[in-house]
């Protein structure tokens, strides 16, 4: 297994032993900071990838598209990155399938699926197709 499946798997671990209450909390206040702060007056975080290549990576405007998305500007959100909603709804799945004592055979079905080096091998193949593909349009 290579590195960098490896260092995912162990965050997914690291992620799943924080307690339940502090993620929730931490995802608060990350949602209350991209609530309030408009992106055309802040900077957010800069993507590394555009800064060094001047290439859009497969998560660029994802913070902004998180901003309008918060205020239901679902167009503007899609956009600035058309995997946007997606990736929100993805990171929601894991958020809520990491609740302790889950129980519903479904949800448990579904929580191993998404909790897997292959849906993390998935998700990377569709960020890094989108990369291609935005730049290629883009171009």
């Amino acid at each position: 297994m290579g590195l960098f499946w490896l260092n995912a798997l162990c965050l997914m671990d690291f992620y799943q032993k924080i307690p339940y209450a502090i993620k929730i909390l931490a995802i608060l206040v990350l949602l209350a900071y991209y609530f309030v702060v408009e992106p055309s007056q802040s900077s957010y975080l800069p993507c590394p990838i555009y800064t060094l290549t001047g290439l859009k990576c497969g998560g660029c405007g994802i913070q902004r598209a998180l901003h309008h998305a918060l205020h239901l500007r679902f167009g503007e959100a899609l956009r600035l990155n058309y995997l946007s909603i997606f990736i929100f709804i993805y990171l929601f799945l894991l958020i809520g399938l990491a609740t302790p004592n889950l129980k519903n055979k479904r949800l448990l079905n579904l929580k191993h699926l998404l909790y897997t080096e292959k849906a993390l091998l998935i998700v990377l193949l569709v960020l890094i197709l989108f990369m291609i593909f935005r730049n290629l349009i883009n171009h």
